[in-house]
């Protein structure tokens, strides 16, 4: 009888640590989650708990069974590591990347806001960073630039975000907002 509820056990710790990193990879994708000091703890203590619990009831002896079983376990923050690193790679904004990448500018908007601040500018600095504003009529106003930047981020994107540059009578940014339609 103890072993059933053992092997129960067993189960059910398997099967929570599997669905947490389904929880996990859901997350940072649909998040646009990247390397920060709450993801990388979150995505590998799971595993060092494993490990650590793993040898502490085996008293350091590894079988090969349990060197398996204890690489298999590995896999899952490894596919959440690379996601979290090929995300870090998208969200850092160049103009080669803003350029190439249009309907992934969602992850870069927020490296582009913080490290080139668009307020302030000259409508031909503006357009030697990110390019020429495309022709839509989503926002577009005589006194404004506009770029698309992808899907809204989120759970469900149904609608698409937009970055607006407003201009002064100068052709000098003084606003600049992301929306969405």
């Amino acid at each position: 009888m103890q072993q059933d509820w053992q092997l129960i056990w067993r189960f059910l710790g398997i099967a929570f640590y599997i669905l947490f990193y389904f929880a996990c990879i859901f997350i940072i994708n649909i998040g646009q989650s990247s390397f920060s000091i709450i993801s990388v703890p979150a995505v590998l203590v799971p595993i060092l708990l494993i490990w650590i619990t793993g040898l502490m009831r085996r008293k350091g002896k590894l079988t090969l069974t349990n060197s398996i079983s204890l690489l298999l376990f590995t896999i899952p923050p490894i596919i959440c590591l690379y996601l979290l690193g090929q995300n870090e790679y998208k969200s850092t904004f160049t103009t080669d990347k803003w350029l190439q990448y249009e309907t992934e500018r969602t992850y870069m908007i927020d490296d582009l806001l913080a490290n080139h601040p668009l307020k302030g500018k000259q409508e031909q600095e503006i357009i030697a960073l990110l390019g020429s504003n495309i022709e839509m009529n989503y926002f577009k106003e005589d006194d404004n630039i506009v770029y698309h930047l992808g899907m809204e981020r989120g759970l469900v994107s149904i609608d698409s975000e937009w970055l607006v540059i407003h201009l002064d009578d100068n052709r000098v940014a003084d606003k600049v907002e992301v929306v969405t339609d």
